[in-house]
């Protein structure tokens, strides 16, 4: 479901012409001049408050929030991942959960309004899932910066004397021209996830793997250790490193993990 939420941008290019449409009025770049200041604002608004429903209610299903391991269709079940569970938020709490550089911003904001305000902003504390706070930040992308990948795809077509990519769409043009924006959007939601989103998940084949690029005696070493954890959590019984520790000794000698 997370990787999912980088189609919030589909609704800016949505909700940014229906804002521009009946509020419209000031024109926002010579090269595309369609596109209007309230068109803008409005898509930004509307895309940051549809981001943080729709993440909200898709959060509420299973089926979007458990990972899928093959191909089929049928249903998930699973424990609620960390990001999917509500949180108290204060100011502080959220600086650790952003990008920092979203962070320096909203502190140069802050910095601009009355000592009381701010005071009082301080203050205020959310309940909201983890998942809704990412999802606000990717909107905030689609709406301020990716609208660029539209301004380019914009100046290609006027280099080529064309007003729009296709005529599928009346009035919109072609499917391209509905997705424009996807070119900028498309490297930010992949650096995002992978960065600030994505946690390792790690499988025994792939410890394994990393286990068998070790030496013999690291080999056995890693054994001895991993066998004394198990037997502090009364996984196994102690005797059981009792029985092969004359075996290992002869492979690490004397190891600080054999006594």
């Amino acid at each position: 479901m997370i990787r999912g939420l980088v189609h919030i941008l589909h609704f800016f290019p949505s909700i940014s012409p229906c804002a521009g449409f009946f509020f419209g009025r000031t024109p926002l770049i010579k090269l595309s001049p369609k596109k209007t200041w309230e068109g803008f604002v409005g898509g930004l608004l509307g895309t940051v408050i549809v981001a943080y429903v729709l993440s909200q209610l898709l959060a509420g299903h299973k089926w979007m929030i458990c990972p899928r391991r093959d191909l089929s269709l049928g249903p998930l079940d699973c424990e609620v991942p960390e990001e999917f569970l509500p949180h108290r938020y204060t100011w502080d709490d959220v600086d650790e959960l952003i990008p920092e550089p979203v962070v320096e911003v909203m502190h140069m904001q802050q910095q601009q309004l009355p000592s009381r305000w701010a005071d009082r902003l301080k203050g205020i504390s959310i309940e909201a899932m983890p998942v809704q706070l990412h999802a606000m930040v990717l909107a905030l992308f689609a709406s301020v910066i990716a609208p660029f990948g539209g301004f380019c795809a914009s100046g290609f077509k006027r280099a080529f004397g064309m007003k729009d990519f296709g005529d599928t769409i009346p009035g919109h043009g072609g499917v391209t021209d509905r997705f424009d924006c996807q070119v900028i959007m498309a490297m930010f939601s992949y650096v995002y996830y992978w960065t600030y989103i994505s946690s390792a998940e790690l499988s025994v084949g792939d410890v394994l793997d990393t286990a068998l690029k070790l030496r013999d005696a690291q080999q056995v070493e890693l054994f001895c250790k991993l066998g004394n954890l198990l037997v502090g959590e009364s996984l196994l019984p102690g005797t059981a490193m009792d029985v092969l520790a004359p075996y290992m000794r002869q492979t690490i000698g004397n190891n600080s993990c054999l006594h």
